[in-house]
């Protein structure tokens, strides 16, 4: 695209700026506000000036920190609105501003007679914003239309609806263009579009592996009918990935998985010449200012070929109180949207009140779209926020926070988002009746628990629709870390109290995880994973195991479990006749002779074997907190185990840490199982048993694939009772902190099955959930049961980094803002990209330039006047 004609080539290289949605402190942030106290999200008018201008002066501090740009969501002009204000502190502050036309507007314009459309004028919204903002054109940085756009109103987004969400976005850049042309605004000067689309959907029938295929199916057709577009189209990704990931994306030429190439080889060369913009780029979580730099660092400095012309920086900054009990609502403080900027905001006791007459004039922001309602009668009956489940107090021993002896590399798990799929149902159909998921997860302070309220209820959540939560252990041959997994867990029988080997009987729940795949690939091809599974009772001579660990692959199936020897950890006391032994020493059990966690416990405490009783050794994994520890490498998986363990003090674990140091911080090695886990075609264990045909849904060896190991593996995360009826009233409570994982690789290092069919794309597959008939609202729609529970009960539980309770205030707070450490080091960062570009003049004082004249009246001509009037003074030069 050639781009020396737009204003692109007088700006500076590249735009430096965050993301802003400044929610105060009493507001719903990213969503509607409470009644009475703001009716939109748009905190950019004259009203909100002393959160953005004088006061707190976000702009200003964002100038000081080397921001050049700042990217707004909601701007609605009109109705007596004044956003002028706003632009002249962003001038002040040498920030352009890249406006907003919002995912709401874009809809409405294209379906008015929708009943949430109703009380918005979109095209009269969209042109008051073209007409306010052409006065100060020089501090227009761009025009962002929609945001993920392709995912608006849907849960569970199609082909067909993105193709449909198309059209809407073909109007809204229609009227844009006119609204534009009516104000007069210079050619030379408009600013460049971009229409965000988000990396982490597949979207596309012309590009079904690209990441972000959604831009296959808008770019095309928008370059296609507005060809006044070319020099001003950006090609706008929301970008949630390392930064060195991020530079392969986007390198020119780049590899075969590169956005360029895949965009060329599906015959799209006017995208792929796109230049990119960053509209969001950083971590949905809190991102730490060095990971921020980084990615700033590796992808938006420019410096290569293929770099974006901007980054914005995103990230969610929340800090709350801690509740006065786990049993009250948490005081959460205010939600500032601001990148990697690394801000808190804390209510100050500094309040003022927008003027009335300015509420009244506000529009609300219209409802989400209705989605398919929850059945309260099917989740028990009653309010939501009463069911049992719900109300039940939380354990006391969960008072306190949780600290880990890493830090994650992965999106917390403390969200709904984490978990909304059902992948792993199928092994509970025969056990449950009553679907618990949605009704009893919750998120409170660093926990979440679920449960299962009677005999016949359970849960199964699972992270398969969560691409960011997906994770491989470390492939041999590759620079990839040791796998690291920690979390803690309380697994809650209090209710069993005196019958607490009841519970032991009866338990089948577990934190387990395997991979994507459909069919042939499917489970058991991809392999499992079972880090945390306690095992009921299946033998009527025997109680139950409790909590074990066991692995599976396509030659075992769900039993027996796969990849053990016989070694010190799992079989210390020999096989005892339990055991098939194959070659390099495999184990193929026939008997469940195996070690469990409370045995290795009991070991760990000097208890001799002869001594020992399973199910009383079960006992010590209920009703108090254990640490959990597992690290795997490309040859070996150990998991260690902590019971009553302090979750505010773990002791510095790390890769390094040998066993003997674990049994003296004491922690019991609960398991170890062999092989290259990380291998997409690991043989290690058919070549111990070469006349074991595979087991469900993998046909006999034939020597070339011998499973699709531990590729895109998901956590799944249940409570299954096994062989008790409805009548059994006592309630199992699992609560599970936040997942840290660190090494491996993430789901973007998925390596396909050796004989992967040609056009599919196996390690993004999902296998069939049926039959799942037990699921609230069936297989159809057990992918979604926590969004439609969030859409229409609006649970305020349902995630730890969401500000959603209302202050009891009438007053509106302007919040402070408490700088988190290392803002500073991205500071240093976004100065030394600067120092690295042309110097650039400040931007041009508004208003510049003047509107078009009104056309002259009718009638015969005016003559002109006796003297002509000076020309006017040439506009000053163009920048962001």
């Amino acid at each position: 695209v050639d781009i020396s004609s737009t204003m692109l080539s007088t700006r500076h290289a590249s735009l430096r700026g965050f993301t802003y949605d400044p929610a105060p402190t009493d507001s719903l942030a990213g969503g509607l506000h409470p009644a009475g106290v703001y009716a939109s999200s748009d905190f950019f008018t004259e009203d909100f000036a002393p959160m953005w201008g004088a006061g707190r002066a976000d702009l200003a501090e964002m100038g000081r920190l080397g921001a050049n740009a700042v990217r707004l969501y909601s701007w609605r002009a009109g109705s007596g609105r004044n956003h002028e204000p706003f632009l002249e502190a962003a001038v002040a502050a040498d920030v352009a501003v890249a406006l907003p036309i919002d995912n709401w507007l874009v809809h409405c314009l294209s379906h008015a007679e929708a009943q949430p459309c109703q009380a918005l004028d979109a095209a009269a919204a969209i042109s008051a914003s073209v007409s306010e903002a052409r006065p100060h054109a020089c501090a227009i940085a761009a025009w962002v239309v929609g945001t993920e756009y392709e995912k608006f109103g849907e849960v569970q987004p199609t082909v067909a609806s993105v193709q449909e969400r198309q059209r809407d976005l073909e109007q809204a850049l229609a009227h844009l263009l006119e609204a534009e042309a009516a104000v007069g605004w210079p050619p030379e000067r408009l600013p460049p579009i971009t229409v965000p689309v988000s990396l982490d959907t597949y979207l596309s029938e012309r590009c079904p592996t690209l990441r972000g295929s959604a831009a296959c199916e808008f770019y095309p057709r928008l370059l296609a009918r507005f060809p006044q577009l070319a020099g001003r189209l950006l090609l706008g990704l929301q970008a949630y990935l390392p930064g060195p990931d991020l530079r392969r994306l986007l390198q020119r030429p780049g590899g075969p998985d590169s956005l360029h190439a895949q965009l060329l080889a599906a015959g799209l060369p006017e995208v792929a010449a796109l230049p990119t913009l960053l509209t969001e780029v950083g971590s949905v979580e809190p991102t730490s200012p060095a990971a921020a730099a980084a990615e700033l660092a590796a992808a938006c400095s420019g410096g290569y070929e293929g770099a974006p012309l901007g980054c914005f920086f995103n990230t969610y900054v929340t800090r709350r109180a801690p509740p006065a009990s786990l049993n009250s609502p948490p005081d959460w403080s205010a939600h500032v949207r601001w990148g990697a900027a690394g801000f808190h905001s804390a209510a100050s006791g500094a309040e003022w009140r927008p003027t009335s007459h300015r509420l009244a004039a506000f529009a609300w922001d219209p409802a989400p779209s209705p989605q398919p309602r929850i059945d309260l009668r099917a989740l028990g009956g009653g309010a939501f926020g009463q069911l049992p489940q719900r109300s039940r107090p939380w354990n006391a021993q969960l008072a306190q926070g949780v600290r880990f002896a890493g830090t994650s590399e992965w999106p917390s798990y403390l969200d709904w988002r984490a978990w909304d799929s059902c992948q792993g149902c199928r092994s509970a159909s025969e056990h449950i009746s009553f679907d618990s998921s949605a009704s009893s997860f919750q998120v409170q302070g660093d926990w979440m628990r679920i449960s299962s309220e009677r005999g016949d209820a359970g849960a199964t959540l699972s992270g398969a629709d969560s691409a960011w939560h997906w994770f491989n252990p470390p492939r041999d041959g590759t620079d990839d870390a040791p796998l690291e997994i920690e979390f803690y867990f309380l697994l809650d029988g209090s209710a069993f109290s005196a019958d607490i080997d009841a519970l032991t009987d009866q338990m089948w729940g577990a934190l387990w995880a395997f991979s994507h795949g459909e069919g042939d690939f499917g489970w058991p091809s991809g392999g499992e994973m079972d880090l945390l599974e306690w095992l009921p009772k299946f033998d009527a001579r025997a109680g139950g195991l409790g909590a074990t660990t066991g692995f599976h692959n396509v030659v075992t199936g769900a039993y027996p479990p796969c990849c053990m020897k016989a070694d010190p950890v799992m079989y210390p006391y020999g096989l005892q006749g339990s055991a098939v032994v194959g070659g390099d020493g495999f184990l193929l059990p026939h008997d469940s002779k195996f070690s469990t966690w409370g045995e290795a416990m009991q070991r760990l405490a000097g208890r001799p074997q002869a001594t020992m009783n399973r199910t009383k050794a079960a006992r010590q994994l209920y009703n108090n907190v254990v640490h959990v520890y597992a690290r795997g490498t490309s040859s070996t998986f150990d998991i260690f185990a902590k019971q009553r363990a302090n979750p505010l003090a773990p002791p510095p674990i790390s890769v390094t840490t040998t066993a003997d140091t674990m049994r003296a911080y004491g922690y019991a090695q609960v398991f170890r199982a062999y092989g290259d886990f990380g291998s997409n075609n690991d043989c290690s264990f058919h070549n111990a048993f070469p006349m074991n045909r595979a087991q469900s849904n993998h046909g006999p060896w034939d020597g070339k694939r011998c499973t699709n190991w531990h590729q895109n593996m998901h956590f799944v995360w249940s409570i299954v009772r096994k062989d008790v009826n409805h009548e059994e009233d006592r309630a199992i409570v699992f609560y599970l902190s936040d997942i840290h994982v660190r090494g491996g690789s993430k789901h973007t290092a998925a390596q396909e099955p050796v004989d992967s069919p040609p056009g599919r794309r196996v390690v993004t597959e999902q296998d069939d959930v049926r039959p799942c008939g037990w699921l609230e609202g069936g297989p159809e729609a057990c992918n979604v049961r926590l969004a439609n529970a969030v859409a229409q009960l609006d649970p305020h539980d349902f995630t730890s980094h969401r500000v959603s309770l209302q202050v009891p205030s009438a007053e509106y707070p302007v919040d402070t803002l408490a700088a988190t450490a290392g803002l500073e080091e991205l500071s240093t960062a976004m100065s030394a990209a600067a120092a690295a570009e042309p110097p650039r003049p400040k931007l041009c004082a508004p208003p510049f330039p003047s509107p078009p004249p009104s056309p002259p009246p009718s009638g015969p001509p005016v003559p002109p006047p006796s003297s002509p009037s000076p020309p006017p003074p040439p506009p000053p030069p163009w920048t962001p």
